[in-house]
């Protein structure tokens, strides 16, 4: 279960669930969201209001967002009616004065007086758990993200130190099938084998989502993420004079995860790392975990439990008022529903540059599932 071997395992939904039904091991509980800048701040108080009115039993009764102090200076009335809100909605700030967005996220691991957090990146949604859309994308519109939890992820066994889902969209990946095995232990879990030694994967910096995470802190933890880092901004790549590359924090995670002696899991990629831009791509090898292409939206958005936010650069919903040009370069990442109703003189007249029209898919449901996410994501951010 360490990875200081080749392999890393991965955890079938159904024993998630089952270490969620039991009663935590662990006391002090958190949910951690991460508040960079001013847009992300709100989006992250919204979507701890919203997670608290799901818990019922009191089991996960702290929230925390780690600030960017330098809001403070930079928008000083906005910062001051987020921290009342998330002030009267019982939501804890920890403020963070770092000098940059990584070191920011990653103080979320030194919240020592926590046993165990989960993080969530403050652009993801939580969806419903039961969720049939019965092959009919329209009753998609009786669902909402309002009183929705992962605190299922809450009863990891406090053996495991780190988990998250695996990204991927960024490596090659030999999976062991987890229908095949009765697992009633993490020991017993099956492999999930990266191959570090292959030409067209070596970064093993993008091995894991850190869009959400579940996460043990400890003040090794996050003096090691706090070494990578400094290293990391000093190599020759990522200062390139004018042209410097920022570090992100995935990567510094990522990098100390895969170095430390930790027990790690990898969790259902299509449970907890779904991306909304699977739903506008043509192309659905990133989603399958063994490379194939079996997409269903249908099954993907009842599957999910979470769907992080992955669709830069068009406009986020959240942003009042959306304004989408229909000239813009990024009206080509869009996807168009082409079946009877398509209206093709329409459609010209709304995007006229050739270059910069939407794609057109007979995949309706994806299409319309898309579009309900950013109608979620609109609601979210107006509570």
């Amino acid at each position: 279960m360490s990875t200081n071997g080749s392999s890393i395992r991965t955890v079938p939904q159904d024993l998630v669930d089952q270490w969620g039904s039991q009663q935590y091991q662990f006391k002090k509980l958190a949910y951690v969201l991460s508040g960079v800048d001013i847009e992300s701040f709100n989006l992250a108080v919204v979507n701890l209001m919203s997670i608290q009115k799901s818990s019922s039993d009191g089991a996960v009764s702290n929230y925390v967002i780690v600030v960017d102090e330098s809001l403070r200076q930079k928008d000083a009335r906005q910062y001051i009616q987020l921290r009342k809100l998330a002030s009267d909605h019982g939501i804890r700030i920890k403020s963070i004065m770092g000098t940059s967005k990584a070191e920011v996220e990653f103080h979320v691991f030194g919240l020592t007086e926590y046993d165990r957090v989960v993080y969530l990146d403050p652009r993801s949604l939580i969806l419903p758990k039961q969720k049939k859309i019965n092959a009919n994308t329209e009753t998609l519109s009786s669902y909402t993200i309002d009183n929705s939890n992962v605190d299922e992820l809450f009863g990891i066994p406090p053996a495991v130190n780190f988990s998250a889902s695996v990204a991927y969209r960024n490596v090659q990946l030999d999976h062991v099938k987890t229908e095949h095995y009765f697992i009633q232990s993490v020991e017993q879990l099956p492999p999930l084998v990266w191959h570090r030694e292959k030409q067209h994967y070596n970064n093993p910096e993008s091995l894991f989502n850190t869009e959400l995470m579940v996460i043990t802190p400890s003040k090794l933890f996050f003096n090691a993420l706090k070494k990578q880092y400094t290293r990391m901004v000093h190599k020759p790549w990522y200062t390139l004079g004018d042209h410097s590359i920022e570090v992100t924090s995935s990567e510094v995670i990522n990098a100390v995860v895969l170095k430390m002696p930790l027990n790690v899991i990898a969790l259902p990629h299509k449970t907890y790392g779904l991306l909304s831009n699977e739903f506008r791509s043509t192309i659905h090898t990133c989603y399958s975990e063994d490379g194939g292409d079996d997409w269903d939206a249908i099954e993907a958005i009842e599957t999910a439990r979470v769907v992080h936010y992955a669709d830069d650069p068009i406009p986020p919903p959240w942003q009042q008022p959306v304004l989408i040009d229909s000239h813009e370069p990024y009206n080509s990442l869009l996807l168009y529903c082409f079946d009877a109703s398509f209206d093709i003189d329409r459609f010209t007249i709304q995007y006229p540059t050739p270059n910069s029209r939407p794609m057109l898919t007979r995949d309706c449901d994806s299409v319309r599932i898309w579009n309900w996410l950013r109608t979620q994501w609109t609601k979210m951010a107006t509570l």
